[in-house]
């Protein structure tokens, strides 16, 4: 029988243009459940370098938890869902200012503050504080809380916009 190496799709690979094609390829699989083993047997690499790319994705995607490579990962396919369906961006928050969610919205989803500044053309102090103000808003000062909140929200959005 021959060994076959599953790889997603283009477009689950586009998801995080910021990654090379095989930490999208880990990233994709990782978040769908797949245990560093497997992927490591699945794409004839070892255990250990399949970790030194979820440590290297980490990095990209500014986050300390691998579990939080999986919520990232939920709310960028959940944000590309709705964009693409109402051809707008996405507003979630009543509570926060435009701005505020849309610095809200990238950090969440795996994009630095560093990046967030030069996208936005904003200074490091001015996102940082948005961030605060919106943690602040939202009653969570926790990061992964901070991520898991976007993601149940993103996730009623669709709800809503779907039903």
């Amino acid at each position: 029988m021959a060994d076959r190496h599953h790889i997603p799709s283009e477009k689950l690979l586009k998801v995080f243009p910021e990654l090379s094609s095989t930490e999208s390829i880990i990233m994709v699989l990782y978040s769908l459940g797949v245990t560093a083993a497997a992927i490591a047997k699945n794409q004839n690499k070892s255990v250990k370098t399949v970790n030194n790319h979820l440590a290297n994705i980490k990095l990209k995607l500014s986050t300390e938890s691998t579990y939080d490579l999986r919520t990232l990962f939920y709310i960028r396919i959940m944000l590309r869902l709705v964009k693409s369906y109402s051809g707008e961006e996405v507003r979630v928050f009543s509570d926060l200012t435009v701005q505020q969610e849309d610095v809200l919205l990238l950090l969440t989803s795996g994009v630095s503050e560093r990046e967030i500044s030069y996208e936005k053309k904003m200074q490091d102090e001015e996102v940082s504080h948005l961030i605060i103000e919106a943690s602040v808003k939202l009653c969570a000062d926790d990061p992964s809380i901070l991520k898991s909140l976007v993601c149940m929200k993103v996730m009623e959005h669709i709800m809503d916009t779907f039903s």
